[in-house]
Parts: C-alpha cells; sequence; structure tokens
C-alpha cells in the first residue's frame, strides 16, 4: 500500500484535496464564521431593520475587551453570562431605537461639531493626540479606525440630541419633582373588607317596640311625595250634534 502511494503521490494528494476541501467547507467555514459573528440569524428587529447574532457577539465582546481594559484583575467569564448578555442586546436595542429616531428627525452632526467634541470631551483624552487629532495606534488596539471612530461618534452626538428634546426642555422645581417621584417610587399598601349586608340580616331581631321607635324618629324616610291619577270625560252636547245627520222623514215621523 505504501508502495502505491508512493508510486502514485500526485494521485493521492488528489484524493486527500477531495476529502479536505468538502470538510472545510462544511464545518470549518462555518467555525469560523461563527468565531468572527458572521451568524445573520435575526435576534430582534428595530425600524425594519434586523439585529443579528453576529452582530450581537461583536458588541458583546467589545464590552468585554473594554471591562478587561478598564479592569485587568476581572474575571472575564463572569460577563459571558445569560444576563450580561441580556444586557448587552438591551443596550443595542435602546441605541438602534435612538438611531431610527435621530434619521427620522435628520439630526446628523457636521464635521465641525465632531471635531469640537472630540478636542474637548475629556473621555476621549487617551486617544488624543497633543496637537488634538486622534491617535489612530491607540485606535487600533480597540479595533477602530479613525473612520469607525467618527461614525461611531456621529451616532452618538445625534443619539444625545433626540434625548436632549426631553432631558433639556424645562427644569422642574424640586417639590414638583418630589411628588413626581415619590408618586412612581412609594409603595402603598391597601386592605379591602367587604361587609354583605344579606350576611348579617338573619342575626338582627328587632322587637315591635323598636321598629316603632325607629319609624317615628326617621318617618322622613317613609314619606313620599302626595300623587294622583285622574282620569275624565267631558260631554258636550253641541260637539256631539255636530256629528249627527237625522233625515226629514224620520223626523216627521218622530213628531
Amino acid at each position: 500500500m505504501f508502495e502505491f502511494i508512493r508510486t502514485h503521490s500526485r494521485l493521492t494528494l488528489g484524493f486527500l484535496l477531495l476529502l479536505i476541501i468538502p470538510s472545510f467547507v462544511f464545518f470549518g467555514v462555518e467555525n469560523y464564521a461563527r468565531s468572527t459573528g458572521g451568524d445573520s440569524t435575526a435576534v430582534a428587529e428595530v425600524d425594519g431593520r434586523a439585529i443579528t447574532r453576529g452582530e450581537w457577539n461583536q458588541v458583546h465582546q467589545r464590552y468585554v475587551e473594554r471591562a478587561r481594559r478598564q479592569s485587568p484583575t476581572l474575571d472575564v467569564k463572569a460577563l459571558d453570562t445569560p444576563e450580561a448578555r441580556r444586557e448587552t442586546l438591551d443596550g443595542l436595542l435602546r441605541e438602534r431605537v435612538l438611531l431610527a429616531a435621530a434619521l427620522d428627525l435628520h439630526l446628523t452632526p457636521s464635521d465641525a461639531r465632531l471635531q469640537r467634541q472630540f478636542q474637548t470631551d475629556e473621555q476621549f483624552a487617551g486617544i488624543r493626540n497633543p496637537d488634538g487629532t486622534v491617535n489612530r495606534e491607540m485606535l487600533a488596539l480597540q479595533g477602530l479606525s479613525s473612520e469607525l471612530f467618527a461614525q461611531q461618534l456621529r451616532q452618538e452626538l445625534a443619539m444625545q440630541q433626540v434625548l436632549s428634546v426631553v432631558t433639556k426642555t424645562a427644569l422642574a422645581p424640586a417639590n414638583t419633582a418630589k411628588l413626581s417621584l415619590d408618586a412612581m417610587l412609594e409603595r402603598r399598601e391597601v386592605q379591602l373588607q367587604r361587609f354583605d349586608p344579606m350576611a348579617y340580616r338573619g342575626q338582627v331581631n328587632p322587637t315591635d317596640a323598636e321598629i316603632d321607635a325607629f319609624y317615628k324618629a326617621n318617618d322622613a324616610l317613609f314619606r313620599a311625595p302626595e300623587q294622583a291619577d285622574i282620569e275624565y270625560v267631558v260631554l258636550d252636547l253641541a260637539a256631539l250634534g255636530a256629528g249627527v245627520v237625522v233625515p226629514e222623514e224620520d223626523l216627521r215621523k218622530y213628531y
């Protein structure tokens, strides 16, 4: 058998390729797509646009990486729970809802607005060069390019504009805010006791004297306004005779 393989090495390699390539196509590509977030299964939908499982995995992975950079001693397994992934999906849904609202309201921050936000916001100090430009190397460590970072910042500012329509409209007085918050945060317990008169009717046995005394003390409760039903008939001779016609021959006979 080894002699056959040595003699027909090219034929053997071709046969092995026929076995390996289909296996990679059916299994390797699928695993690769799953590891890179290529699962296109829809897990939610906002404004007609689906959120795929791959997008969900990518967002959660970025969340885990950001948490690990902020706390190197953090146990990453604590962030890979169904509850943590559900929080990531909820955040992604809120983001998509705000983005859909910003798109409907045509809220698109300008490039000048992006540059001003980047240069003045302290949260970007770690990725900002001394001259105010973007540090591409720091962005690359976070898996971002300058174009993708600008797009994310533009979306974040648009979402802030949507929220500011509500949060920055007016300042409520402290008393008004307290009443509103108390109505939402307070917890009240209510007890209900029902008294059915029929349940106590058999236990009441008043005497005739008690009934008479109650009647005399509350006679107004038993009074009704006076009323009468009267029917009468009016007999008018002229009205009755107006409709009677007697022939002259009958009158002569009667006379």
